[in-house]
């Protein structure tokens, strides 16, 4: 018997949820990616410590994933595992002490809603963020004035080295901008729940910046066609451009000079950066055949019909014009060395 049939036997005698053999594309935040043998889709805590304990036994690899809303899948690989952990929203919350436990799989903005309503500060500006928590956790997301380390005290995970559940503090986790252990791959663990403590404040006064932060989304970033948000970890992707081409920020400088002007004087607001981007283009003589980038940013990657290949030829744009300083924001998804899936 092979070793994904072993698999399959094992998900139906214990009720596990899954999907045999569809693509990444039917499953994933942007729909690009190829063919799966399995995405496999635990209930629990216990049924997810149970699983992997059979797949190491089965020598099966595989991956875990949230939401995948960070994460570019390629359409010519065939993956083999793909674990998903969005069925794990266990949340407690204790509003006297402003403590919040919530497991891997909660939605980061279902979560920040809900501290919202009971008066605990910390999570107003990551509502509209389309991460799970143990996602947002791995990558330290963050928005508007709002960053998961700052409220976070605790992760408890699955040591994939023991295979035996740890709880590590915050101090331990060596947060950095959009970085963390985990990312870094300083721990090899799964991340199963979160703890966090916040101060108490006004219900009303969250609530006003929680809603001026949700405007500011809809004004500066992507939400008509599918995205993976930023591509690189910059809050300026023009100004990073400028630092290596000097004519370039010179031209950035002006336009954005004159764009203060004519909203002031006129009232035109060109915030949407969709005139830059054509500025940006023209100026580095590039065309792009398909429209692979959101009118409100270059540094967001959008599937109106294109595939992993528009994708390269943007990230590799932005690379070459910032010398390659710029840390990758999205995750690219190979199959896994070894991971020989046409058992």
């Amino acid at each position: 018997m092979g070793k994904y049939e072993s698999l399959g036997q094992y998900l139906e005698l214990h009720g596990v949820n899954y999907v045999k053999d569809t693509h990444v594309r039917e499953l994933s935040w942007i729909k690009i990616g190829g063919r799966i043998k399995h995405a496999i889709y635990p209930e629990s805590l216990d049924e997810l410590v149970s699983l992997i304990g059979a797949l190491r036994e089965y020598g099966i690899f595989f991956r875990v994933f949230g939401n995948t809303s960070n994460c570019m899948f390629l359409n010519s690989e065939k993956y083999g595992v793909f674990i998903f952990l969005k069925k794990l929203r266990g949340i407690n919350i204790d509003s006297s002490t402003g403590i919040v436990v919530a497991e891997g799989g909660v939605n980061l903005s279902v979560l920040s809603r809900k501290a919202v309503a009971l008066g605990l500060k910390g999570f107003e500006g990551m509502v509209g963020i389309p991460a799970t928590v143990g996602g947002a956790i791995f990558m330290n997301a963050g928005s508007f004035d709002c960053e998961i380390q700052d409220v976070l005290e605790s992760v408890t995970y699955l040591d994939l080295d023991s295979l035996t559940i740890k709880t590590i503090a915050v101090e331990a986790l060596g947060f950095s901008y959009r970085s963390s252990a985990f990312l870094r791959k300083q721990i090899n663990g799964i991340i199963l729940k979160g703890t966090f403590r916040c101060e108490r404040e006004n219900p009303e006064v969250l609530k006003l910046r929680m809603e001026r932060a949700i405007a500011q989304r809809k004004e500066f970033q992507e939400k008509k066609t599918a995205n993976l948000g930023s591509l690189f970890a910059t809050k300026d992707i023009y100004g990073a451009i400028a630092k290596h081409h000097r004519g370039y920020s010179f031209v950035l400088h002006m336009y954005r000079r004159s764009c203060f002007r004519l909203k002031k004087h006129f009232g035109i607001d060109l915030s949407d950066n969709k005139v830059l981007n054509a500025i940006t283009q023209l100026y580095f003589f590039k065309r792009f055949e398909k429209k692979v980038f959101s009118d409100k940013t270059l540094n967001c990657f959008v599937n109106d019909s294109n595939t992993d290949e528009d994708f390269f030829e943007l990230v590799n744009w932005i690379r070459g014009l910032t010398n390659g300083e710029l840390p990758l924001e999205n995750e690219i998804v190979n199959s896994l060395e070894g991971d020989e899936i046409n058992d």
